[in-house]
């Protein structure tokens, strides 16, 4: 009986990216990116809409749904995003909202 494997454990490097930026787009909303979209004393919008970019070595993955034509807000910031196991490469995680 084999008690280790070579591969057990892993994760491919996209999935790890995508897990990166789902986990960023929940802290970011979490934290207060959409307390500049609405006004303090108005109720919370419900209707709100918000992608997630993250851009790293070239490539791109976007999580949600393309901005409409009415008015964006954007916020944007450098990340460390860990591409490959013991490798950490710089990236970029915006994330954009309307209603």
């Amino acid at each position: 009986m084999r008690h280790s494997s070579g591969r057990r454990g892993q994760v491919e490097p996209l999935a790890a990216i995508v897990a990166v930026a789902t986990v960023g787009v929940a802290i970011g909303l979490y934290a207060g990116v959409l307390d500049g979209v609405v006004e303090p004393d108005d109720e919370r919008d419900t209707d709100a809409i918000a992608v997630a970019t993250l851009s790293v070595d070239g490539r791109r993955i976007t999580v949600g749904p393309a901005p409409s034509d009415g008015e964006t807000m954007t916020a944007s910031r450098r990340v460390a995003v860990r591409t490959a196991p013991g490798v950490v490469r710089p990236g970029r995680l915006s994330i954009t909202v309307w209603r």
